[in-house]
């Protein structure tokens, strides 16, 4: 079983997407049970642990192989379910942490102003805490040798999809795709970050961040480039060409059993002994 860890703002949602399209009924967009505990390490938010996809297996994904969600995180203890592997894409910290606030701002013009917004734990080092659970870089790369078994790149993204086939080793992987869930470009907005005094902000609330980031773009992405092979270009090239002409496909496979997932859930999580 392989279990994206989706961090915001690192094009997470057009692979969704993509996983959807590709799985079908055996890739399932997970959810943590209603009486789980909440965690404070991500402002609150529950995380899936191994207890509920071992239910979720039973009930409703029995053939399950793929699961994504923000609530997957490799600091709990899905590490323990046997033959999983995590994988997650990175984004230039700076540039991550900016969309994610310009992304808040479009749903939420009241807002509170930048330099409040970033002083909130749950907004510094987002990839370091999304991975380890805390901000230390150290720790997260850590994981990453021990339980990732791919790491792709945002600003590289169709090649990053690339590698990702490769290391999936699965058939039924589609990489084809559409932009999903894209923050605003907008440059009044933008300016807001100009100035030396927002720009140390930025460095401070993702000083771990960028430790792991360079870790990623200098030693693991480019040792998956080489496990590829020397036709990564060429095939690069036909698959941005093959791209362009991409149309969705319409499918309700996937759609029918996440929707009966969430139909049972009450009723489920009540279950007994799993």
């Amino acid at each position: 079983m392989i279990a994206f860890v989706h961090i915001n703002k690192t094009a997470g949602t057009n692979l969704k997407y993509i996983l959807r399209r590709s799985f079908g009924g055996k890739h399932c967009d997970a959810r943590v049970w209603p009486q789980q505990p909440r965690s404070e390490r991500e402002g609150g938010k529950r995380v899936l642990t191994a207890l509920d996809v071992r239910r979720t297996m039973r009930w409703v994904y029995p053939g399950l192989k793929s699961l994504a969600g923000h609530n997957i995180t490799s600091y709990s203890d899905l590490h323990t379910i046997e033959g999983l592997k995590f994988y997650t894409f990175l984004r230039e910290p700076i540039s991550r942490t900016i969309s994610h606030y310009l992304f808040q701002k479009k749903f939420d013009p009241n807002i509170e102003p930048f330099q409040e917004w970033i002083q909130k734990s749950h907004y510094r080092n987002v990839q370091c805490v999304k991975i380890a659970g805390e901000e230390n870089a150290e720790k997260a790369i850590d994981i990453i040798k021990k339980q990732y078994g791919f790491v792709g790149l945002q600003q590289s993204y169709d090649e990053s999809l690339l590698l990702l086939k490769k290391w999936m080793n699965d058939p039924d992987f589609d990489p084809r795709h559409k932009s999903h869930n894209v923050a605003p470009k907008d440059k009044k907005a933008a300016s807001i970050f100009d100035g030396p005094a927002i720009k140390k902000l930025l460095e401070e609330a993702n000083a771990e961040d960028m430790k792991l980031y360079n870790y990623v773009v200098n030693e693991v992405y480019p040792a998956q480039k080489n496990a590829y092979g020397d036709s990564l270009q060429a095939d690069l090239e036909a698959f941005e060409k093959e791209n362009k002409k991409f149309n969705k496909l319409k499918s309700n496979r996937g759609k029918i059993q996440r929707g009966l997932y969430w139909l049972f859930l009450p009723l489920i999580s009540k279950g007994g002994t799993f």
